[in-house]
């Protein structure tokens, strides 16, 4: 079981922003059959955040508290946590139940608290809380969702746009960022989601957030994007941001070391963007290069000449995109022009 500390929370909080309900439809139906999506869906997270303690910051979970009607016409306060850690927490129950104690004392709403279970131990059940001393008790009870229960069919054999965001978590909780494995993984889902027939904005975010959850390593980023540029262009071109993301980390990396050594030198602020800037290009440069030589085996003179003496940041991420969707040399040539 991989035990690489990953950036869960990031991309689970956006998928829950952005696929609330079909959310709810796979891993809870029962709420989201009760709840009318015909009325305003609002995300209270300043409520939400007035209630965790700073002692929270940092660890390894998401919480969303969501208002919704239902559709008896009453109003809910739903609190979904997503335990994102790859390790199982023991305070989990007892956190969920001051939570949801909390919100009721405080804002006097009815609370639906839910948890999905998101780590890699198949034996841990929480889904209760129990107190009690001297013939005193309480219990509290919470519907729960364990990732681990999900069977690849039940995942693969739906359009629910939030089934490949949790084929992307367990892939990521089975294998390091530096295995093949991974690799193998990510291009695997690649090739069901464009099988799938989501519409662009949605292949876009769940190509985003499927790249946000499956990290590789330098070695394993390489195979996979000359994997990647084997596929149809048109396929491949809405995880053109793959490069991008690519080119702006190896562009800021590079420009903070460029930037701090020319703004020691100079003393001024003016050698940090510069420094920024200018790694960001030659990262940009870099990643059209390696598409090219990648899809095509060659980058013509003439296009490296026109390549270095781009100074245009803009100019560059048009040339990036064209680089991996033109058919073939002479068409990237003509575009690059």
């Amino acid at each position: 079981m991989n035990q690489d500390r990953n950036d869960y929370d990031s991309p689970w909080k956006e998928a829950l922003e952005k696929f609330l309900r079909p959310f709810l439809a796979l891993c809870f139906p029962a709420v989201e059959a009760q709840i009318d999506w015909l009325r305003d869906v609002v995300f209270l997270d300043k409520e939400l955040q007035a209630l965790q303690p700073d002692t929270e910051a940092g660890r390894q979970f998401v919480d969303k508290l969501v208002r919704v009607f239902l559709r008896d016409g009453g109003e809910a306060w739903i609190l979904v946590h997503v335990e994102v850690q790859s390790q199982p927490d023991p305070g989990l129950a007892e956190r969920m139940y001051h939570y949801h104690y909390r919100l009721k004392q405080v804002h006097r709403h009815p609370v639906v608290s839910l948890a999905v279970l998101a780590d890699g131990d198949p034996l841990v059940r929480s889904g209760s809380f129990e107190e009690g001393l001297l013939g005193t008790r309480n219990r509290f009870e919470f519907p729960t969702c364990k990732l681990l229960d999900f069977s690849e069919e039940q995942l693969t054999g739906t359009a629910n746009p939030i089934a490949p965001v949790i084929r992307a978590h367990l892939v990521a909780l089975r294998w390091r960022r530096d295995s093949p494995h991974r690799c193998q993984g990510k291009l695997e889902l690649l090739r069901h989601l464009n099988r799938d027939d989501y519409d662009r904005d949605t292949l876009y975010q769940l190509l985003r957030l499927m790249d946000w959850l499956l990290p590789l390593s330098p070695p394993q980023e390489h195979s996979f994007r000359q994997e990647l540029l084997k596929l149809q262009p048109e396929k491949i071109m809405p995880f053109v941001t793959s490069f991008e993301r690519f080119a702006r980390q190896e562009g800021h990396q590079a420009g903070r070391t460029e930037g701090r050594l020319e703004g020691r030198m100079e003393g001024r602020q003016e050698g940090r963007q510069e420094g920024l800037h200018a790694g960001q290009m030659e990262a940009l440069k870099e990643a059209i290069r390696d598409v090219l030589s990648t899809r095509f085996d060659q980058v013509p003179h003439e296009l490296a000449v026109r390549l270095e003496s781009c100074t245009d940041l803009d100019q560059l991420r048009r040339w990036l995109r064209q680089a991996v969707a033109a058919p073939n040399l002479a068409t990237a040539s003509q575009h690059l022009d």
